[in-house]
């Protein structure tokens, strides 16, 4: 949940940049949206084999929250790409007397339509259905399962009342509901939460022009050619998700080490503000060797956000981060561990530059990441170390 706050806070940040936007018309009906609240789960006994012992059951009931981004399609009607996951999993403690605490982890992933109904000025009321994807990881203790890893496509809902603070606020409070699946002794989870929608406005064409007329520089196109290497091992890795005192959990790190390689991709550029922010979506291809002697290729799409947080005359700097970019991997299998499906996500970050008379230059350095978000039950995840870059821009 973290990973996820740090990029919607990216995001957010990003979008609300928009007062001096050039392209803004092609975002006008996005949305993105935060909900925290208690989640239940709903996590007992039964889900165990017949007369197991357990001393406690805890975080059965907890914080939670559920994220989202989504499009207004007309003016009453809404679809929306969502993730709903609680703070802490839930525990079941001492099993058996073995002093084992062994934990259940659920995720839902969901794809849903909603329609407001306008109650008053300032007053809309919801609703939601949609298809999810719920995975649940079990636990086995000695080669005894004790509660099964699973994960299906099952149906979803919710309902809610939003309150508009302005065109590009609402407050909302909302429940989600996932209904139990018997056959699975999987039970419901539900999630009360308060939380808050940003949608992106539509601006003047004063706002616009100011953009048009800005004197900084946004390469439209990019190619980059990237080589990775863990010649300085993976503590850039561990320093921005966990492993050192100084960690900084924004990144995640993985199971599989990736050796060497290289990366191969293309960015446009769709959105950008006056001069901090801008929007690319690209496509890349890598091929990476990993420390235990397999090789496998991967096949990305992907939106990037890039923050322009120094402008000189001879250089440009940007930060850049970019998440859930849908993927393929040649193979799910890599040194002996199970990484779930080839159907995976792309995730990076870093830093870089352009320079040169036309600022047609770019360096780029960053780590990144496969991993399913534990859409499927194993997801140990892949970690790439630095990659060096360097790209053309060009019209």
């Amino acid at each position: 949940m973290k990973h996820l706050c740090w990029f919607l806070l990216l995001l957010s940040n990003f979008l609300l940049a928009q007062n001096q936007d050039r392209n803004l018309d092609h975002l006008r009906n996005f949305y993105v949206c935060a909900n925290l609240g208690l989640i239940n789960y709903n996590y007992g006994e039964e889900i165990l084999p017949e007369n197991t012992y357990v001393e406690s059951i805890t975080a059965k009931n907890t914080f939670g929250g559920r994220f989202a981004f989504g499009f207004r399609l007309g003016e009453n009607y809404r679809a929306q790409f969502s993730v709903m996951r609680p703070a802490a999993w839930t525990s079941y403690n001492n099993v058996d007397h073995t002093e084992w605490n062994k934990t259940v982890w659920t995720n839902i992933w969901a794809i849903s339509a909603l329609r407001d109904f306008r109650i008053s000025d300032k007053w809309d009321l919801f609703f939601e259905a949609g298809i999810s994807n719920v995975t649940r990881v079990g636990f086995s203790i000695d080669d005894r399962e004790y509660v099964e890893s699973l994960h299906y496509i099952y149906p979803i809902g919710g309902a809610g009342v939003a309150y508009h603070l302005s065109d590009k606020f609402d407050l909302t409070l909302n429940a989600t509901y996932s209904p139990p699946k018997s056959s699975d002794n999987q039970p419901s989870t539900y999630l009360i939460a308060a939380g808050m929608n940003f949608y992106v406005p539509t601006l003047s064409e004063e706002k616009k022009q100011a953009v048009l007329e800005s004197p900084y520089y946004f390469p439209k196109n990019q190619l980059l050619f990237g080589y990775s290497s863990d010649f300085m091992g993976f503590n850039i890795n561990r320093q921005f998700s966990s492993g050192l005192q100084t960690s900084i959990p924004m990144f995640w790190l993985g199971d599989v080490y990736a050796e060497n390689g290289f990366w191969l991709s293309y960015q446009r550029t769709v959105f950008q503000t006056k001069k901090t922010f801008s929007l690319e979506l690209g496509t890349s291809f890598s091929y990476y060797n990993t420390r235990g002697g397999d090789d496998f290729w991967a096949l990305s799409v992907y939106p990037n956000v890039k923050w322009w947080f120094l402008r000189t005359q001879p250089v440009d700097f940007y930060f850049n981060y970019s998440l859930i970019g849908p993927t393929y991997l040649s193979d799910a299998t890599l040194d002996g561990i199970d990484t779930g499906e080839k159907a995976t996500f792309q995730d990076f970050m870093g830093l870089g530059m352009i320079f040169g008379d036309e600022r047609a230059y770019q360096l780029d350095f960053k780590i990144a990441h496969y991993s399913n978000g534990n859409i499927f039950t194993e997801n140990p995840g892949v970690a790439i170390p630095l990659t060096i870059g360097f790209g053309y821009s060009f019209p």
